[in-house]
């Protein structure tokens, strides 16, 4: 088979794991390219007259499948970066060692950065059931304020919650409370990072405070918070492990197989 290819910024290495196209409009589209190593360039470009939004949206999925299966030989995976994890200096990105609540300090800071693509938000509405149509249906978003997709809030909600499990405290941390503020809404195609800082530790009990701060790429704060979280009082590494691999079943096909 042939190796699919595209042309990209040459500060960005060659290989491509990933293709969205979002569609922003009846004229435009938001081309989202993930790298192997997980460098992401966006670009707009011209959609041709009549071109259906669906056709747009199986262009990518087919296009990220044949790039993720492809074997060219001058295509090698590099691993899929989720957070700054391999940027600390830990030596095997697999593992990852928690802060206790005694090596905790007020002003202590860690972040951890997520793309989000139309994939991240449809998963999350399949998990939580909130199937509003501005994060799904493209033509209906186009109606409302936003002008097109927006992702759940909550899903900046999740990323919060995984930067506390992976970042800061990290392993064995019991999250007890989160306020959260929406600022701006979140577009495909945003790159999101998560901001924490620990404000105060209890002066009898494990618990810390840490703000956290959520700004796109455009270093535009989305949301703004407050975590309470019981800190882990044992001191451990943890190897983590991968989630099983999960497929979006359109319910016409889901049927037809039953």
């Amino acid at each position: 088979s042939q190796c699919a290819s595209l042309v990209i910024s040459p500060k960005m290495d060659a290989v491509i794991r990933h293709v969205e196209f979002v569609p922003l409009g009846k004229t435009k589209a938001l081309v989202v390219i993930v790298t192997g190593s997980g460098q992401v360039e966006n670009r707009i470009i011209e959609l041709p007259l009549g071109l259906p939004v669906s056709a747009l949206i199986e262009a990518g999925n087919f296009l990220s499948t044949v790039l993720a299966g492809s074997t060219c030989p001058h295509q090698q995976r590099a691993p899929i970066r989720e957070s700054s994890q391999q940027e600390s200096g830990m030596s095997n990105p697999s593992q990852i060692t928690n802060l206790t609540f005694d090596e905790i300090n007020v002003g202590d800071t860690a972040e951890y950065s997520r793309l989000v693509t139309n994939r991240e938000v449809e998963l999350f509405a399949a998990v939580s059931g909130d199937h509003n149509p501005v994060h799904l249906d493209p033509e209906y978003a186009q109606t409302t304020q936003f002008g097109e997709c927006i992702a759940h809030g909550m899903l900046t909600g999740a990323f919060i919650s995984a930067a506390i499990a992976m970042e800061l405290p990290g392993p064995g941390t019991i999250y007890l409370g989160q306020n959260l503020q929406f600022r701006s809404p979140v577009l495909l195609g945003d790159t999101l990072t998560v901001a924490l800082e620990v404000t105060n530790k209890h002066e009898s009990k494990p618990w810390v405070t840490i703000a956290t701060t959520v700004r796109n790429q455009d270093g535009k704060d989305v949301a703004r918070g407050e975590a309470t979280v019981m800190a882990p009082g044992k001191k451990e590494t943890v190897t983590l492990v991968a989630p099983s691999a999960v497929q979006l079943v359109d319910e016409a096909e889901a049927s037809g197989e039953n």
